[in-house]
């Protein structure tokens, strides 16, 4: 079965990593296309010195699995990971979509995570899908991911799948003109982390804190921006005002807020003009 046309963006994979004989990983997590459905997603690894092969599978909503090989390569000094589809061995229609990753990579005080763009061609090499990609692993199993080498021997562990909000993986919920979060507040205080989740297109937005500017037109890039906010009265209201669509339309920001030791995700999705709203309440 095909994966449908569109831009499909991977929110996240859940930092989850099964390694095994001759460096073999297994990355198991979700994948969401833009404004539709979930799909599952794995991508089993075999690192042998910088080369990448493997396999990806994409659970169709029938609950039918979609494999594709994989090759690719890792670069540990510019910290890049890239491969590309290449073959579905039990595809029969050639319309079907094989995706060409690239990512980049960097360690922050938990996880790996791994950042960038695919382009996507039919087996027959006609465009199709494209987007972004964003993915996470443990600080520990991607520490042990980079340095893989021919032979490592580890014992396999066993896979846990967990779909729950954790501290470590927030859910990005989607929130627009029309769509609020509200968030009961422990801390004094808001970390706040805003940037382009998806493809870097010139997205602007404005942030404000109960209706003061505290980040004017700021241009989102892939790298996170950092503010940290008072939370000085019983309740305080972010908003994200969108200053313009970009080059790929709406304008899409993607938002950490950090309470303490617990950390909340947000999707802002916003046509130029829009205005969306996470209130934060204290306990």
């Amino acid at each position: 079965m095909k994966r449908r046309s569109g831009i499909l963006c991977i929110l996240f994979l859940l930092p989850i990593l099964v390694y095994g004989q001759n460096g073999e990983y297994l990355l198991d997590g979700f994948a969401y296309m833009k404004d539709g459905p979930k799909y599952r997603y794995k991508v089993t690894l075999k690192i042998d010195g910088n080369a990448v092969t493997g396999m990806s599978t994409t659970t169709q909503p029938t609950g039918l699995d979609l494999n594709a090989l994989i090759k690719g390569s890792i670069d540990r000094k510019h910290h890049t990971l890239k491969f590309a589809e290449y073959k579905m061995p039990l595809a029969i229609d050639f319309s079907n979509c094989l995706f060409d990753v690239q990512l980049s990579y960097k360690m922050t005080l938990e996880n790996f995570v791994f950042s960038g763009t695919f382009v996507g061609n039919s087996i027959t090499k006609d465009s199709c899908d494209a987007g972004s990609v964003i993915l996470a692993i443990n600080k520990e199993a991607g520490s042990t991911m980079m340095q893989a080498n021919k032979k490592m021997k580890q014992p396999a562990e066993k896979l846990i799948i967990q779909e729950e909000k954790s501290e470590s993986t927030p859910e990005f919920e989607k929130i627009t003109a029309t769509i609020k979060k509200e968030l009961a507040w422990n801390s004094d205080s808001v970390v706040l982390e805003i940037w382009d989740g998806m493809v870097v297109d010139g997205d602007i937005v404005t942030v404000r804190l109960n209706g003061r500017t505290v980040l004017s037109k700021y241009e989102l890039v892939k790298e996170k921006k950092r503010i940290v906010l008072p939370v000085s009265s019983k309740t305080c209201t972010i908003t994200i005002y969108a200053e313009n669509e970009g080059k790929a339309p709406p304008n899409t920001s993607m938002i950490l807020l950090t309470d303490g030791k617990i950390t909340h995700g947000a999707e802002a999705v916003l046509h130029q003009g829009e205005t969306s709203e996470i209130i934060i309440s204290r306990k």
